[in-house]
């Protein structure tokens, strides 16, 4: 294996990781803004919940047709893992 492979192969992989962790950052995004909307109270409120939820699942979508334009036969991730219990609004719900 050449030199040259190995770097574009671990850039690739890093590259690979780094949208990973994107998609995974969009999806929990995505999600708190959904909780966001059950909570709100005002007029106001309601309009950011609407927009930011609509716009974090815009970001999501988006970064999910971007690893399919890489043709990523099985996910090498998933979206499903344990959730991180030092944000308090996420800890009790499971994706």
């Amino acid at each position: 294996m050449t030199l040259l492979f190995k770097k574009r192969s671990n850039q690739e992989e890093e590259d690979k990781q780094l949208l990973v962790k994107e998609i995974r950052k969009a999806h929990l995004e995505w999600l708190a803004a959904q909780m966001r909307l059950d909570w709100v109270l005002e007029h106001d409120e309601i309009d950011y919940a609407v927009y930011a939820m609509e716009a974090a699942e815009k970001k999501y979508e988006m970064l999910l047709r971007q690893a399919k334009k890489l043709n990523w036969d099985k996910a090498p991730f998933s979206v499903h893992e344990p959730v991180d219990s030092s944000v308090p609004f996420l800890r009790t719900y499971h994706f």
